[in-house]
C-alpha cells in the first residue's frame, strides 16, 4: 500500500477533528478518490486555495505559531517526516522507532 505524507497527515488531523484541505499540482478533480477514503473534514482545492488558506491575517501559518510561543524557534519539518511514521505510531503496540 503505498501512502504519502499528505494522507497520512490529513488522517491523523480529521482523528482530531480538524478539516483538511488537500492540494496537488495536478488539480482537486484528481483527488477525489483520496478525499472520498478520508471522509468528512476532507476537501480537495487547488494550490492557490491551499497558499491562501495557510496564510492568517497576512502570517504563514508557521509564523502565527510563533507569534504563540516568544523566543522559540518554530521550524517547518513535515518534508523530514515518512507517511509510514504517522500510520504506524497510532497502531496499538506499534513499535516504530525499536530500541
Amino acid at each position: 500500500m503505498k501512502v504519502n505524507i499528505g494522507k497520512a497527515a490529513a488522517t491523523r488531523f480529521l482523528a482530531n477533528d480538524f478539516q483538511v484541505l488537500i492540494s496537488t499540482s495536478k488539480g482537486p478533480e484528481t483527488l477525489t478518490g483520496i478525499v472520498s477514503q478520508l471522509g468528512t473534514g476532507a476537501k480537495a482545492v487547488t494550490a492557490a486555495e491551499a497558499v491562501a488558506a495557510d496564510i492568517d491575517g497576512g502570517l504563514a501559518s508557521s509564523e502565527v505559531v510563533q507569534n504563540y510561543l516568544p523566543g522559540a524557534k518554530v521550524v517547518k519539518a513535515m518534508n523530514t517526516l515518512f507517511a509510514k511514521v504517522l500510520i504506524d505510531i497510532t497502531r496499538p503496540g506499534s513499535d516504530i522507532f525499536p530500541r
